[in-house]
């Protein structure tokens, strides 16, 4: 309990791990390439993925909503859409589209603009300070308590699963929990 309490007030900032943990090192943001080359069906084996080169067009729509993003983002890691109940939600999905095009709070990238592992960073440090014991992000009244949590849990299990940073293992797990709980 004591330990998730310090992960939550601590930046997310790890030392640098030795050559046995060789996922734990910064990632750098390749996977929106990897993404946008390949079929969401999977590879077949007859199919070839043709290189994505950053002047392409979905690569500059990607990267400009990525900026909006990050110059949207309040100044304490979450994303305000109007209405209180609603923002772990929207924190959550804002942090997924950063995930899914590759960037985690390691990430070094930044395209004129913030970093996006700053960006990345300080979400997930708003979602971790509002987890609760339990397991349970965001408030637990209103209209949509489990539709907050879903998606904050999922932003977390996407970010430990894209960074294996050990500092998001329990809380993602605890998130995980509480779901399925």
């Amino acid at each position: 309990m004591f330990a998730a309490l310090l992960l939550a007030l601590a930046p997310l900032q790890e030392a640098e791990y030795p050559e046995r943990f060789p996922l734990a090192r910064p990632y750098r943001g390749r996977g929106l390439y990897e993404r946008l080359t390949r079929p969401a069906w999977g590879y077949p084996q007859t199919y070839h993925p043709k290189p994505v080169h950053q002047d392409t067009a979905s690569f500059q729509a990607t990267v400009s909503a990525l900026r909006w993003l990050a110059r949207n983002q309040g100044p304490d890691g979450s994303w305000n859409p109007g209405q209180e109940e609603f923002r772990a939600a929207v924190t959550g999905l804002a942090l997924l589209a950063f995930l899914t095009a590759g960037h985690t709070h390691v990430c070094t990238e930044s395209y004129d603009g913030p970093g996006f592992g700053d960006v990345v960073r300080r979400g997930l440090q708003w979602i971790l300070i509002r987890q609760d014991l339990d397991g349970c992000i965001g408030p637990r009244g209103g209209s949509a308590p489990l539709l907050n949590h879903v998606i904050c849990a999922h932003a977390l299990s996407e970010a430990y699963g894209r960074s294996s940073s050990l500092l998001l293992l329990d809380p993602a797990d605890r998130a995980i929990a509480f779901t399925l709980g």
